[in-house]
């Protein structure tokens, strides 16, 4: 039996993003169309890409280490999986290099 990457498993399924995007693995910043909490912890918190599902309005599942169970009241999955559906304008910077959104963040910090 051959074995298949999980990269070429998708391939198949064509649920692959658009190449010229953020990818499955990437780490992302994002900007949540939610509340005013809920926007200053996307921007304030690096999330990474585990999901691409495809013809739907927010395509992007994307996993956060610790997401506050009062932060999404109205949306029960959230906390229990810590992950939280974006679409791609809501994504405001991504790298597959997780160090690369961590400089930003620092930066952003300390406004440099």
């Amino acid at each position: 039996m051959k074995h298949l990457k999980t990269s070429e498993l998708f391939k198949d399924k064509n649920i692959l993003p658009p190449k010229s995007g953020p990818q499955i693995g990437d780490y992302v910043i994002c900007a949540d169309i939610g509340s005013a909490q809920q926007r200053n912890f996307a921007l304030n918190n690096i999330g990474k890409i585990v999901e691409y599902i495809p013809h739907k309005s927010c395509p992007y599942k994307i996993y956060y280490e610790n997401i506050p169970a009062d932060l999404f009241p109205n949306h029960p999955g959230v906390p229990k999986d810590n992950a939280r559906v974006m679409s791609r304008g809501e994504i405001i910077y991504f790298s597959p290099n997780k160090e690369d959104l961590e400089i930003y963040l620092a930066a952003k910090k300390y406004n440099l």
